[in-house]
């Protein structure tokens, strides 16, 4: 493995997204459409016409609130699974040393 060292890191990026897929997404989208639905108030008036315009708001706010969700959920499993991995480094550091021992052995026989 070329990145054996990030492999925590990876790990936990992966896990931190699906955790955003079945904890984060919904509530993401709630939060998002409830501050589009402010911010379509404070500009167009306190009964919210249903107009497309309004509709483009709260939909923006919803997008903007899954993606600050999957951003919280992905850096956030991507430092607990380089804190977890952390003490593994060194482990995975020797492995990445000897793979590379073994590539120039390889060569060095091949030619």
């Amino acid at each position: 493995m070329k990145n054996l060292i990030l492999l925590p890191t990876y790990l936990g990026a992966f896990l931190g997204f699906l955790s955003f897929i079945f904890l984060g997404a919904a509530p993401g989208m709630l939060y998002g459409g409830s501050m589009g639905l402010v911010m379509a108030a404070a500009i167009l008036g306190t009964p919210v016409p249903s107009t497309a315009f309004a509709a483009f708001i709260v939909g923006g706010g919803m997008a903007l609130g899954l993606v600050a969700a999957l951003f919280f959920f992905t850096v956030m499993g991507s430092l607990i699974g380089t804190i977890v991995g952390w003490p593994f480094i060194p482990f995975l550091d020797r492995q990445k040393k000897e793979e590379k021992d073994e590539v120039k052995v390889r060569m060095s026989l091949g030619s």
